[in-house]
């Protein structure tokens, strides 16, 4: 199974990510090529199966930073929590304007 992501960087080159699943490794990796927007030619390649362990380390983050790792449960459960400081912030503004009109005569 390939996937591919293209997106432009700053740098004139394209960046195109493959998403890579081997018989070996249960977890899918990602490789990265960079390639330049006007020739084509690739500018630098990253191999994520030939990677180090402290790339694949930094590389574990990104699922639990986007959430993706467990499905629909852990994307609700993200938007849950990013909407808890909202929640905290109303509830306290109603609390502390509720002491204000109790207090004034």
């Amino acid at each position: 199974m390939l996937l591919y992501q293209v997106r432009l960087l700053f740098t004139s080159a394209y960046h195109k990510q493959k998403k890579e699943c081997s018989e070996l490794v249960k977890n899918c990796l990602y490789s990265q090529v960079y390639l330049d927007q006007y020739t084509g030619e690739v500018v630098q390649l990253k191999n994520r199966l030939e990677s180090s362990r402290a790339e694949r380390v930094l590389d574990s983050f990104t699922p639990l930073h986007y959430g993706t790792f467990g499905g629909l449960t852990t994307r609700i459960l993200y938007v849950l929590i990013g909407l808890a400081p909202l929640v905290l912030f109303i509830t306290g503004f109603v609390i502390r304007r509720l002491m204000l009109v109790k207090r004034s005569p």
